[in-house]
This record gives C-alpha cells, sequence and structure tokens, in this order.
C-alpha cells in the first residue's frame, strides 16, 4: 500500500529523535506517520530512535488493488501532507520568463485545487520546444518542488503537460536493448530522481496520447481537403513548432509508450462537447454562422474556435476541441480514427471512454462537459454553460453526478481530495506499538 500513510501509535513515548525519511510525528496524538517508498510490498521493517535507543517496527505491505484504483486517488491526505505541481500545456511562449503569464495560464484553477499552497509548485517551460527537450527543465523542477511533511508530491498536469510527464515517467530507466532512439533515455537518471518525488499524477485533458488537431498543422497533405482549414486551425492551435511536432500522436506514442508501465498511478479528467456538430457537406456559405445558436449563444461550450475545431477535424471520439476522449482517456492507441464514431450518442462515448484498452496504470476518474482550457481553470464559465461531472462508478461505467452540477473540475478535484470515502474502502494502517515489548497490534 505504498500509496496510503501508515500510522503507528506509541503511547507514552517520548518525542522520536530520528525519524524515517518523510515521516511526521504528532506528540499530540503520539501518533507518527509516513508512507513507504514505492516499490516496498512485503514484510518492511522500520527503525526510529526514541530518547537515542533504536525501535524497530515491522509490518506487511499489500498491494491497493485495482480495483480501489479505478473509483480515483486516495484521499487519506491532510493539507500540507504532500505538495502539488502543477504542469502546464502548449503556449506560444515561455512561461518561465513571465511568471504572470504562468499564473493566469491556470485563471485560478491552481487555488481551486490547492487553496493553501504551502507546497506548492508552477512547473514551467517553453511551450513553443520538444517535449523530450522541455521535460529536462520540468523534471528538475520536480525533483527540486516541496513537497510536504512527507517529502511526496501529486503532479497535476494540463494538455501537453500530460505528454511531458509520461515521457519523463516512462524513460526512467536506461535505453534497453535495440532501441530505437537511445537519446529519449538520455536523462534517465535525473528522471528516476523525479519519479520518486511524485505519489500519483492528475491528468487533465491529457495530450500524453497526442492531438489530431496537431497532426492536421504539421501533416496537413494527410487529410482530405485539410489545406483548406488548416489557416484557421493553426491560427488557434499555434503554427508548426517543436511542441506541435510532440503532438503528432504517432510522434506523441514514442514519447509516451503505449505500453510501458509509468510506476504510478495517472488518474484521468476528460472533457468533451455539449454538442458535436456535424455536416455532410464540404465547407461552402457562411460556415460561421452553423456554429451559433438561435440566441446567439456559442456550440461548443461557450467557444465558436473550439466549435470549429471540433468540427473541422471531425474527432471519431468525443473531444474537446483539441484532445479527444482517445488521449484523455488514457486509451491505449495512436490512431485518430478510433472510437465509436462521430455520430456515436454520449453514451456510447463514455462507455468507449470507459472500457477501450488502457496504457498501464492509467485510470478513467472524471469527465466534464468543459472545453480544453476552461477545464483546468476554476470554472467561472460555469454559470453559463451548465458544468456537469461525471463520474467513474464502481461497476465502471462514467456517470453523470448531479451532487456536482455547475461546480467546475479543478473545484471538484479539491472537494473529491480532501471528502473521505466510505468507511467500507481502503483506509490507512493503523497500528499500536508496545515499547516495552516491541510487539505491532492493529488498531
Amino acid at each position: 500500500m505504498e500509496l496510503v500513510p501508515i500510522s503507528v501509535h506509541l503511547p507514552g513515548a517520548p518525542l522520536p529523535d530520528a525519524l524515517p525519511s518523510g515521516a511526521i510525528f504528532d506528540s499530540m496524538t503520539q501518533t507518527l506517520r509516513w508512507i513507504p517508498a514505492r516499490g516496498q510490498v512485503g514484510e518492511v521493517s522500520v527503525t526510529f530512535q526514541i530518547a537515542g535507543q533504536p525501535h524497530i517496527i515491522s509490518f506487511r505491505i499489500e498491494p491497493i488493488a485495482d480495483a480501489v484504483l479505478k473509483e480515483g486517488p486516495l484521499d487519506l491526505y491532510d493539507d500540507g501532507d504532500l505538495g502539488m505541481i502543477f504542469i502546464h500545456g502548449r503556449v506560444d511562449a515561455d512561461l518561465c520568463a513571465n511568471r504572470t503569464a504562468l499564473w493566469d495560464y491556470w485563471d485560478g484553477g491552481v487555488d481551486g485545487v490547492d487553496p493553501v499552497g504551502g507546497d506548492r509548485t508552477l512547473a514551467c517551460y517553453d511551450g513553443r520546444a520538444r517535449v523530450d527537450v522541455v521535460a529536462v527543465q520540468v523534471a528538475q523542477q520536480i525533483v527540486a518542488a516541496r513537497c510536504g511533511h512527507f517529502n511526496r508530491c501529486v503532479a497535476v498536469t494540463h494538455s501537453m503537460g500530460g505528454l511531458i510527464l509520461e515521457y519523463i515517467l516512462t524513460h526512467a530507466r536506461p535505453a534497453p536493448a535495440g532501441e530505437d532512439d537511445p537519446s529519449l533515455f538520455a536523462h534517465h537518471a535525473l528522471f528516476t530522481e523525479a519519479k520518486a518525488r511524485l505519489l500519483f499524477s492528475i491528468a487533465i485533458a491529457s495530450a500524453a496520447g497526442g492531438s489530431k488537431v496537431a497532426a492536421m498543422v504539421v501533416e496537413p497533405s494527410n487529410f482530405p481537403d485539410a489545406t483548406r482549414v488548416v489557416g484557421e486551425i493553426a491560427s488557434i492551435f499555434g503554427a508548426v513548432t517543436g511542441a506541435t511536432t510532440s503532438l503528432v500522436p504517432e510522434r506523441a506514442a514514442q514519447l509516451a509508450p503505449l505500453d510501458v508501465d509509468p510506476g504510478l498511478p495517472i488518474f484521468m479528467v476528460a472533457g468533451f462537447s455539449d454538442e458535436i456538430i456535424i455536416t455532410d457537406s464540404s465547407l461552402v456559405g457562411n460556415w460561421w454562422e452553423m456554429l451559433t445558436s438561435d440566441d446567439g449563444e456559442d456550440y461548443f461550450n461557450g467557444d465558436t474556435g473550439y466549435a470549429s475545431l471540433d468540427m473541422l477535424a471531425a474527432f471519431s471520439s468525443r473531444s474537446d476541441g483539441i484532445v479527444a476522449f482517445r488521449s484523455a482517456c488514457g486509451i491505449a492507441s495512436a490512431s485518430i480514427n478510433d472510437g465509436p464514431g462521430r455520430r456515436a450518442s454520449l453514451e456510447e462515448q463514455a462507455a468507449y471512454c470507459m472500457e477501450a484498452p488502457k496504457k498501464p496504470q492509467h485510470y478513467v476518474w472524471l469527465a466534464a462537459n468543459q472545453n480544453h482550457s476552461h477545464i483546468a481553470t476554476m470554472g467561472r464559465d460555469c454559470s453559463r454553460i451548465g458544468c456537469r461531472i461525471y463520474r467513474a462508478s464502481p461497476d465502471g461505467k462514467l456517470e453523470h453526478d448531479s451532487f456536482f452540477d455547475g461546480l467546475g473540475v479543478m473545484s471538484t478535484i479539491r472537494w473529491l481530495l480532501t471528502t473521505s470515502r466510505p468507511a467500507h474502502d481502503l483506509q490507512a494502517t493503523d497500528v499500536a506499538v508496545d515499547l516495552f515489548s516491541g510487539s505491532v497490534t492493529p488498531r
């Protein structure tokens, strides 16, 4: 249970003078808490010092059941226990050179997830550069981040930030024999160090599977009539840069391999359109009018630009205007045509999101009717578009949860991370220690 803080009660003990790395001791409750290191499964012994004398606690760590992780991140932590690292997506600027723009990128979403902010890091990089280049800079920031009492952090990524993190996680190892591009593993030691700091990741609108829009910008000749519309797409998504090239699905599958275990759970949060704009004809006449409803409200959750991308790209799986369910749901496919089809109902699309084969340790957690930009903010447009949250249920479905109606994704994440699950769910290991006999008993 390497994600679970272990609690040890030390009745009558003085303040320990040496603790395991990242441990917390509460003198008021006489409780020692810490998180085992990744990979510690089976019989484990921990030594700590009280009044100069060593004390050893032995216990057994069992792996967390996959069914538990499918319900989302464990909520066994208090503010200050863990750090939060936010990794932004592709932009046409170097946000390290403009901290104001870096905060503006999240538009309050950072505060929505982590309002305390004592151990909060906003990672930055040049959003125009290749993923394998800027990943080194991001990994260095992860290693240097403040990670709370337990010295472990949670990574919250948006869009290309998800691809950057998955590249780091899946290349935290030496290049395997026969690797076509061993240079991708050149920084495996740094990546291993960064990976050790992380407990889990929340991937919002993840572009780890790449984007069909990026493929249309980079390779327009591969798409019927794409040359007629690629200028419109490029003006919204950005011209061809190293970042855009990294987001072509085939390249993204090299940077974040579909079959390599990232070594920690990644909880996926996907956005989708309220309406899929379907046209059987080519773009003729005043197509802009086709994207607006009779009352003047824009299609696609309040953004005509994303509506145009959704129509022009003709995603096979429901999308947020930039990233399709294929990527945002962690599906193990690099095919831009993977999905139930453009005319499929939301129910069919949700079933595809949940049931299609996933990459290792990828779990669909939430979906919301928010576009690619709104989903990583405080959801200030929720009063206009009527935000709805869909959650993964225990029986493996993506179902509307009316409790969160009108609440943006970031606020929903905050609520779920700080509200206890029902008592029958997994709880922290809780043991009492008799320091005189050295015995350990469950409480």
